[in-house]
């Protein structure tokens, strides 16, 4: 009978001692359960967060790349326009030594007073009622000086007064059917 007893206690320890294994075992899942999702969770987080800042790298990288590419297609058509500029005073140029005479004349035409014209080095004029002086210094440029004024003829002078319209047409001409291109 105590065998009975000890093997009734010994049984009913063994089943005490199951049910604390299998408890503890799902406490255990349980708490697994719990850290491996608070993990996956963190691991979700922590990859959306690195994938975002991939895209923001990435796009700055592209704008970066665009904006440089940009400056450069910007800069060829820059030195575009200089070089047709530097074309136009050429062809200004080439206009005002062939029309030197004659660009003065109908520039005083409608002058009444006696006035003094500086003229290049390298020109000469006759002109009635008007006093001619040669200038070292000028080039591809005359001035008249009237009693409280003057004119300078020059394709800087030009320029200057025509710049946007003169760059608006080298534009147009150049790049007008890129944009159609583009378009």
């Amino acid at each position: 009978m105590v065998e009975n007893l000890i093997k009734k206690v010994i049984e009913e320890a063994e089943s005490k001692a199951k049910n604390i294994i299998e408890k503890a075992e799902k406490q255990l899942e349980e708490k697994w359960k719990e850290v491996e999702k608070k993990v996956e969770e963190e691991f979700e987080t922590l990859l959306k967060q690195e994938k975002e800042n991939i895209d923001r790298e990435v796009e700055r990288e592209l704008i970066n790349f665009k904006l440089k590419k940009e400056k450069e297609i910007l800069s060829i058509k820059n030195s575009f326009i200089e070089e047709v500029e530097k074309k136009i005073e050429e062809k200004f140029n080439q206009f005002f030594n062939e029309n030197f005479a004659e660009l003065v004349k109908k520039t005083i035409s409608g002058v009444k007073e006696n006035v003094k014209i500086l003229i290049p080095e390298d020109k000469d004029l006759k002109i009635e009622n008007a006093e001619i002086s040669k200038d070292a210094s000028l080039k591809n440029t005359f001035i008249i000086e009237g009693k409280n004024w003057n004119i300078v003829f020059s394709w800087e002078r030009i320029k200057e007064g025509f710049k946007t319209e003169i760059k608006e047409k080298i534009i147009k001409f150049l790049f007008s059917d890129e944009q159609k291109r583009t378009t």
